[in-house]
């Protein structure tokens, strides 16, 4: 969604710098389609508006999609104590050669 929203977004404020470096009248006209277009999104909210009564409703009338009848369809694995009898070895880390340690550079 982001691959198609940002560039969509970048095209539409040049545009609306486009038309308002041509003055006044771009000015203008871009602040038309700024509210024309507020009120259009305005427009479609009020579809299916959302209030305190039906926040928290579900869509019942649409049918399961795949993922959720496949989740639905998995048991989750029995739940036991831990498993004593695993057991692992830890290697040391390999030794670094004697290094002696460098004298200070000299300024």
């Amino acid at each position: 969604a982001w691959g198609l929203t940002l560039p969509a977004a970048g095209l539409v404020g040049a545009g609306a710098e486009f038309l308002t470096k041509q003055g006044p009248w771009g000015i203008a006209v871009t602040a038309v389609i700024l509210v024309g277009g507020s009120f259009a999104i305005w427009l479609a909210s009020r579809r299916q508006p959302v209030d305190h009564t039906n926040v928290n409703d579900t869509a019942d009338d649409e049918p399961q999609g795949v993922v959720t009848t496949a989740m639905a369809a998995v048991q989750p694995p029995p739940v036991g104590g831990p498993a004593s009898d695993l057991s692992t070895t830890i290697p040391a880390p390999a030794s670094a050669p004697d290094d002696p340690a460098r004298p200070p550079a000299k300024v």
